[in-house]
């Protein structure tokens, strides 16, 4: 059952009654749990519910003085006198006592639970912040650009996920990632840009890096700028050229120089190997390709110089067996490379 602001006074009655169908209480359940302003307001209308059973064990009514009245009115037959007994000639209709005792005290205390809770969510809901639309933006198989609301321009890789407020409205402009992403921020002193990623912070006012974060390990290098890493309470500031990393299992934060100079090929479309190992070639390339590349072991000393821009991954293959002359074999969708080696 959807909650609107026009019904949920009414269940929110029914739900500390305790007279509302199972279905009903689910519904309040849910909406309680999903936002804390919901349970806030659940919180004070149960204290006011409280309340009014306290002020229906005190307050002392002329019960059978009232009853006798309302009993005229709805025969609409013959007024009340002045000391609320009605004169007509039919033997009067005998009504438990008990009825009239329960039956007014029940009317007053859910008229004014009902007026309580109405103005209590006209309140709320006139005066909450409206919660701003959440949007995503994911890739699958290719990589993808995005521009934020702000102007801010990611870059996203492939198998990866975003998502933001259509909006940003408040103090900070929050986003969210799974997976791998190039944040090129506009700058904004006075609203920080602030990305969450596997139970990490990266705070920023404006600045380009790096984001990985496909797996529990969170990886971090600043392109330009300074860039706030943060894991639980421990803080690192990075700039140029540095790189953080949280790693799985472990709760604070290692920071080093970053020396791969592909880090940004999935968005570059360019490798850069300078007298590389092979070993780090073949690595390189099954994260760029997704192709597991294996080596033989006698490879283990050779080393690369090359440079590859918007190269297809078969043709760089055939320029690292040319240059080194080593053989393809290519099986299963993996490919594995075999030769003399190097000294």
């Amino acid at each position: 059952m959807k909650i609107t602001p026009e019904n949920i006074d009414e269940l929110l009655a029914k739900y500390f009654a305790e007279e509302g169908e199972h279905s009903e209480k689910e519904s309040v359940d849910e909406w309680v749990a999903s936002d804390k302003a919901n349970l806030d307001l659940f919180e004070k209308s149960e204290k006011v519910w409280d309340l009014s059973k306290q002020l229906k064990s005190e307050r002392t009514v002329d019960v059978d003085a009232g009853w006798m009245k309302l009993k005229c009115c709805l025969s609409d037959k013959k007024e009340p006198d002045n000391e609320g007994v009605v004169m007509e000639d039919k033997q009067p209709q005998i009504i438990s006592l008990e009825r009239k005792r329960n039956v007014f005290p029940l009317f007053r205390i859910a008229a004014g639970i009902l007026l309580v809770l109405g103005m209590g969510l006209a309140a709320y809901y006139f005066t909450r912040p409206q919660l701003t639309e959440q949007l995503t933006f994911a890739t699958k198989n290719t990589s993808g650009e995005k521009i934020l609301p702000d102007g801010t321009v990611i870059f996203l890789n492939k198998n990866s996920l975003i998502s933001y407020p259509a909006s940003f409205d408040g103090d900070i402009r929050e986003v969210k990632l799974t997976g791998e992403a190039f944040f090129n921020v506009k700058r904004d002193e006075k609203h920080p840009f602030i990305i969450k990623a596997n139970g990490t912070e990266i705070k920023v006012l404006g600045t380009s890096f790096n984001v990985k974060a496909y797996s529990s390990n969170v990886e971090v290098v600043v392109e330009s700028g300074k860039v706030q890493f943060s894991k639980n309470t421990q803080k690192v500031l990075l700039i140029k050229g540095d790189k953080a990393v949280v790693t799985e299992g472990k709760d604070f934060i290692e920071k080093s120089e970053n020396t791969d100079e592909n880090i940004l090929t999935y968005k570059t479309q360019k490798l850069i190997f300078e007298k590389t190992s092979l070993e780090q070639v073949a690595l390189t390339l099954t994260e760029v390709y997704g192709v597991p590349v294996t080596l033989s072991p006698n490879l283990k000393n050779c080393k690369l110089t090359a440079t590859f821009e918007k190269e297809k991954f078969e043709s760089i293959l055939d320029v690292i067996a040319e240059t080194l002359t080593l053989s393809i074999d290519k099986k299963d969708n993996q490919i594995y490379l075999d030769g003399k080696g190097c000294e």
